[in-house]
């Protein structure tokens, strides 16, 4: 076996590990969006996850760790984590509560649109004619999966999913716009330490605001050992999911790797249908398919 082909195998492996890792976690999520508020679940996620990066971080990086947070590029990530993570996250948790598991799953996948949206937009890249079709694709797997849910009350369904739709839209806007700033320094100071600096940020951000304006938000981590379940969804999706992209984007072309990452509404669908009682038609597994062709298109270049 050459060491390409080992590579290729062990990223791929690592790419749908990672996807399967993160549809896990949002299934786990799912359930405790109505015991908590979407701050008190996101706190307790960068808390802990950060924590857990950080110690990585710290084993592999030494003390370089503490001079990149107090650097420019500590700055950057900072914001950066503050408005992906922190302010991204809460919307994501929203979007959740009020849609679904796999709807949010799938909104999220508009996080790589908005990135080349904002790179044409800033007249950083041009689009190729296979990104032309990738666009509407993702944008119509988006909608099919929002309306492919089977719905009992369809006036309350509707104000919910209106509101739904908006957290949506802001969480994978904002994601997008924390990717684009934490690039740079990440590209600098390596992708371990560049994430354990945005989780940790991110969960600074939201202690104080949940201090000041909704001390509820520290419910979950005050009740830390009975929530077995919420920890098991950070130990999957932020530490085990964070460390199994970088691995992947290590081993591949980065854009393959995000691609495979991606496919986690894939591995969703059926645990949402089977495990949490979502009730979705056909039309919804024909969205998930669009979503997961068109992202892949838009990234891949050649």
């Amino acid at each position: 076996m050459s060491a390409s082909f080992e590579a290729t195998v062990l990223g791929g492996t690592a790419g749908l590990g990672t996807a399967l890792m993160w549809a896990v976690s949002t299934a786990l999520w799912r359930r405790s969006v109505d015991r908590y508020s979407s701050m008190g679940l996101n706190l307790f996620k960068c808390a802990v996850g950060g924590a857990c990066l950080l110690i990585l971080s710290a084993a592999g990086n030494g003390p370089r760790s503490l001079a990149v947070i107090f650097s420019r590029d500590g700055l950057m990530l900072t914001v950066s984590g503050i408005l992906g993570l922190a302010l991204g996250d809460i919307c994501f948790f929203a979007t959740m509560k009020r849609l679904g598991a796999q709807p949010a799953s799938v909104m999220n996948q508009l996080t790589p649109l908005w990135m080349v949206l904002i790179g044409l937009l800033a007249a950083s890249e041009s689009l190729s004619a296979r990104q032309y079709v990738a666009i509407p694709l993702i944008a119509l797997g988006v909608v099919l999966v929002i309306f492919g849910r089977r719905v009992e009350n369809p006036r309350t369904e509707a104000r919910l999913n209106g509101s739904g739709i908006l957290f949506g839209v802001a969480a994978s806007l904002l994601t997008a716009v924390g990717f684009l700033i934490a690039n740079p320094p990440v590209e600098r100071v390596g992708a371990l330490m560049g994430s354990s600096v945005r989780v940790a940020s991110a969960a600074v951000a939201l202690s104080l605001a949940s201090w000041s304006v909704d001390r509820t938000g520290f419910a979950p981590l005050l009740h830390i050992r009975s929530n077995r379940r919420e920890l098991c969804a950070v130990m999957l999706g932020t530490v085990g999911g964070v460390t199994g992209s970088l691995y992947a984007q290590a081993k591949i072309e980065p854009s393959i790797a995000i691609s495979l990452c991606s496919t986690s509404p894939v591995f969703l669908l059926p645990i949402a249908i089977v495990f949490l009682g979502e009730r979705y038609n056909w039309i919804a597994w024909i969205g998930t398919l669009f979503t997961i062709v068109g992202v892949p298109l838009l990234l891949i270049p050649g």
